[in-house]
């Protein structure tokens, strides 16, 4: 009903629809987290109960699953951008760290049991089985998107890639945040390997995106990609963990791992990056200093995990290119020489020592190389 509704209405009346249940899932995320920080055990000051918040969830859950058979060659881009949009509002909601706990009232207790089988619904008719992601692959496959006349509704007339952008950033974050909170399932890798779409693919491995061609999609909008790219990396580290590191060595054959170790490892994409910034140590400056953008959050994770696995980092560089680990840390010497530059002159907008600390104790082992 729900998938027959949509799709009867005009385009524009779907965006708007979309657009609003947008807008509430944030109001209702700032509520809720108003309420976590209230040390006031008030009953009369709950602002949200716990059965209307359970009916929300089953009203998401309808819409995610109703999503799974739209028809998305027969809408324009900016409605499968919306409901990727929306899609990814939600997730940062129901998978928000401490929301409603405090207040045994309040629907925590609920959220944190529903939060999983949210996410498994999500996984499940968005990422695995829908046609969303189908069009999605055959975007980002093609080399020429806009000869693909199913695809065409995707293709906007501004931009081959609006609804690429939005789609890559929710599903990102919708992986992290499935490991993230199945973390204890030993089952999680099972269910996200071997679903039928996964396997499918990997019998075309070779016609996944290559490192250039999702910089290309992305780098279109700076606070997408960075977005993008930190969370990509919050995945390699979360993998990289030591609890993890029996389930990594179990899949480290499958053709998806392979994929992300030989494409999406974070040294690489760092170094395609600088190289679409053109090595230009000023682009990386304006985007730590943008408030569009979490670069700063994203760079000082990256250096982070650089300085942590500094020899096999530095071997990933190499056997890519001999010349990719100058050029990364020309970049962020410079980068460095000009951040205390405007320091000393007072002019930079944050406290960046932390940053500049990070960058110094890069700089030290690169020394000693």
């Amino acid at each position: 009903m729900a998938t027959r509704t949509c799709e009867e209405n005009s385009p524009v009346a779907v965006l708007e629809l979309l657009t609003f249940l947008r807008e509430l899932v944030k109001q209702i995320h700032g509520v809720v987290a108003e309420q976590d920080d209230d040390d006031d055990d008030d009953d009369d000051e709950i602002l949200i109960e716990s059965q209307w918040l359970d009916d929300f969830y089953d009203l998401v859950r309808s819409l995610v699953t109703a999503f799974r058979g739209f028809e998305y060659e027969k809408q324009p881009t900016y409605v499968s951008c919306a409901i990727a949009d929306f899609l990814h509002e939600c997730l940062r909601f129901v998978t928000s760290e401490g929301a409603g706990s405090k207040h045994g009232n309040l629907p925590g207790h609920s959220r944190r049991l529903s939060s999983k089988q949210w996410l498994q619904t999500c996984v499940d008719a968005v990422v695995l089985r829908s046609p969303l992601s189908s069009f999605a692959m055959k975007l980002l496959c093609s080399p020429e998107p806009s000869e693909i006349s199913a695809c065409a509704s995707l293709i906007s007339s501004k931009s081959r890639f609006p609804f690429l952008q939005s789609w890559l950033s929710f599903v990102s974050s919708l992986v992290l945040m499935y490991l993230e909170n199945s973390r204890s399932d030993n089952d999680t890798w099972e269910i996200l390997l071997q679903s039928p779409m996964i396997e499918t693919n990997g019998a075309a491995t070779h016609q996944l995106p290559d490192r250039d061609t999702l910089l290309a999609v992305l780098s279109e909008q700076d606070d997408v990609m960075v977005d993008v790219l930190d969370t990509l990396l919050r995945i390699t580290i979360f993998l990289e963990a030591p609890a993890h590191e029996s389930k990594v060595r179990k899949y480290q054959s499958h053709w998806l791992a392979k994929y992300h170790h030989e494409q999406l490892d974070p040294d690489l994409l760092f170094a395609s990056i600088l190289r679409t910034f053109g090595h230009d140590h000023l682009v990386v400056l304006d985007l730590l200093t943008s408030s569009e953008t979490s670069m700063l959050e994203y760079l000082l994770r990256y250096l982070r995990r650089f300085a942590a696995n500094w020899d096999s980092s530095c071997r990933v560089l190499q056997r890519q290119s001999e010349h990719l680990l100058a050029q990364i840390m020309s970049v962020l010497i410079r980068l460095r020489f000009e951040i205390e530059k405007q320091v000393a002159a007072a002019i930079f907008p944050y406290n960046p020592t932390p940053l500049l600390r990070r960058l110094c104790a890069v700089e030290q082992l690169y020394d000693g190389t």
